[in-house]
């Protein structure tokens, strides 16, 4: 919960225009909190996407 409070607000879209309307999808190397991808997607569907999609090529604990 701390991590995620930590990102809430820290990332923002430069080109509101380039992400209004579409489907965007976010890639990210690891995942261990979630807390960066989750505010990448926020900040993308608060500047009009469509739609976000998250995918990572590891993660750093056992989710399931």
């Amino acid at each position: 919960n701390e991590r995620i409070k930590n990102m809430s607000d820290t990332i923002a879209v430069k080109d509101k225009s380039r992400v209004s309307g579409r489907v965007c999808i976010v890639v990210d190397d690891v995942i261990t909190t979630g807390a960066t991808m989750r505010a990448c997607m926020d900040a993308l569907v608060n500047a009009g996407a469509l739609a976000t999609r998250g995918t990572a090529i590891a993660h750093g604990e056992k989710m399931w």
